[in-house]
């Protein structure tokens, strides 16, 4: 249900920066939250590449017969 209002504030905003994507960075408190967000996306992924080397990890350690069943 969000997801139709967000589009249509997104398309508003470019619209009125004539498609300038800048106006997400130039207040400081926008700026400020789309730092936050990128740095909570980055942890997000650094999360799972950890966890999936961690699985990669284990499943060789499986195949060469180190753990036990």
């Amino acid at each position: 249900m969000i997801s139709p209002i967000l589009e249509q504030s997104l398309r508003q905003s470019l619209i009125m920066s004539n498609g300038n994507y800048l106006i997400f960075f130039s207040r400081p408190i926008s700026g400020g939250l789309m730092i936050v967000s990128i740095c909570l996306l980055a942890l997000s992924a650094s999360s799972f590449l950890l966890k999936r080397a961690d699985w990669r990890a284990k499943l060789a350690e499986a195949e060469a017969g180190e753990i036990e069943k």
